[in-house]
């Protein structure tokens, strides 16, 4: 016969040993073994922190401003319950550094440059460093007009796409539903663009890579609003002008 044994995550940092014994329900003997599990040691060490808009991993290199409070978020492959590192800062008058297990707290001084070595505990053959330049707040520098530019490209990008959508929906309500008043239309077509924003975060917030938020949700009804508002004074402006028409026709006729 052959039996099956499931292991099961480990809580403790030091070896643990569990006996087996099996039973015959025939004769009675017994027969056991010492089965010992042992740590699994990670292979690979990352971190990532979120500047702005974007999340960056592994940098060598980094700028930061006086007064920057970075969290510096740790993982291990495979991944591991025991977490902590060693830190050693080169200059803890530029770069405060507080450990929290999992996550390190970056505390920006003062201006200077300084490098920064994680070491697992778990593993010490592991280590990552980054070195920072720090510059005063308020100064521009690389990742300020990347983060702005990903904010604009983001904010516009999606405002302009709800407003195109919001345009060809009012359109299509106004040729089906001519006899309708413009409200029923403004009303269904906005109506649409909001749930549309609302479920598009929604799903976003369901990923892991991703996150919705409530701002994007009004970037994206701000679309939807200018949209309707522009297709509505399209419709208003062609209809005077076939009206005008008319009635010079009709005038000329008389």
């Amino acid at each position: 016969m052959h039996g099956m044994m499931i292991g099961f995550s480990k809580t403790k940092n030091d070896d643990e040993t569990a006996v087996i014994t099996a039973i015959s329900k025939l004769t009675g003997q017994t027969a056991s073994f010492d089965v010992v599990v042992k740590n699994q040691l990670p292979t690979e060490m990352y971190f990532s922190f979120d500047i702005g808009d974007k999340t960056v991993w592994n940098p060598t290199e980094y700028t930061l401003s006086v007064g920057d409070v970075v969290t510096v978020k740790l993982g291990y492959k495979p991944n591991t319950q025991q977490k902590d590192v060693l830190i050693d800062c080169s200059d803890t008058s530029v770069i405060e550094v507080s450990n929290e297990g999992a996550n390190i707290i970056l505390n920006v001084r003062k201006e200077g440059t300084c490098t920064i070595k994680m070491t697992s505990v778990i593993n010490p053959n592991l280590s990552m460093q980054t070195k920072y330049t720090v510059v005063k707040a308020g100064a521009i520098n690389t990742s300020d007009v990347e983060g702005v530019g990903m904010s604009l490209r983001k904010t516009i990008g999606h405002a302009a796409v709800f407003t195109v959508a919001q345009i060809f929906t009012y359109l299509t309500l106004f040729m089906f539903f001519y006899e309708k008043p413009w409200w029923f239309h403004a009303s269904i077509s906005l109506g649409t663009g909001l749930a549309i924003s609302g479920i598009s975060e929604f799903i976003q917030y369901l990923v892991p890579s991703r996150h919705g938020t409530m701002l994007d949700v009004l970037i994206n009804f701000a679309g939807a609003f200018v949209g309707a508002v522009l297709t509505f004074l399209g419709i208003l402006i062609v209809k005077k002008i076939v009206q005008k028409r008319k009635e010079k026709n009709a005038a000329k006729e008389n």
